[in-house]
């Protein structure tokens, strides 16, 4: 199974399964564990859920997840926060859909349309094809952590060689299309060499370690 989402509390997660469930579609939600983001070489210490399943059923799912949050204005506690956002706050959460949650998403067309801003079908595709275009793009090139990563590889820090697998490796999850690597080609090879090298300085420092300690005891 591959990844479809990554869902921010455990409610929402387990709301879409509920779905799923009711359409007899398999999956698995995923608790995923806190991780250093190598794109902005931070602590993410936010837990998510992860909803996986058959990446033929991506489409299905789309359709079924599609109308999930529907709730009128009425209903919804009238200190929510989304209330109190501007008409180009709202549009935001639209152009970027895949930071906010459903029920936010959802929402903030109903807030906008409420407010004279109606979105058509038409408009709102348009939206997420170029969000979809900016998502699959690459990060750019992070030059002072590769510097950083091949000096901690020469002088044989393991620091190094982690830095140039997550270089290598990193990938995001794009809802609904699956996972994509976030650097280019370019700096995924850069990353592979910064482990080799890494590897092989980290050897010979361990070498000359337990060499010279071995002559010391022989001493």
């Amino acid at each position: 199974m591959q990844t479809y989402r990554e869902y921010n509390s455990e409610q929402e997660a387990f709301s879409a399964a509920k779905l799923l469930d009711k359409h007899s579609i398999p999956y698995q939600i995923e608790k995923s564990p806190a991780f250093f983001d190598i794109a902005s070489f931070s602590n993410q210490t936010s837990i998510f859920y992860i909803l996986k399943a058959d990446k033929q059923n991506f489409p299905i799912i789309k359709e079924i997840l599609k109308d999930e949050p529907e709730i009128a204005l009425s209903d919804m506690d009238p200190g929510y926060y989304l209330f109190s956002f501007s008409n180009d706050e709202l549009m935001e959460i639209i152009d970027k859909k895949d930071e906010w949650g459903e029920l936010d998403y959802s929402l903030a067309k109903k807030l906008l349309s409420q407010r004279g801003i109606p979105l058509s079908d038409k408009v709102i595709e348009e939206k997420n094809k170029l969000r979809l275009e900016q998502l699959k793009s690459f990060e750019p090139t992070p030059y002072i952590y590769i510097i950083i990563g091949f000096i901690l590889s020469i002088f044989g820090g393991l620091l190094g060689v982690y830095i140039g697998y997550k270089l290598s490796s990193s990938k995001k999850i794009i809802t609904g299309e699956g996972e994509y690597y976030i650097f280019s080609p370019e700096v995924r090879r850069i990353g592979r060499f910064m482990m080799i090298m890494g590897g092989i300085a980290f050897s010979i420092t361990l070498i000359i370690v337990l060499w010279r300690s071995y002559i010391t005891n022989l001493q």
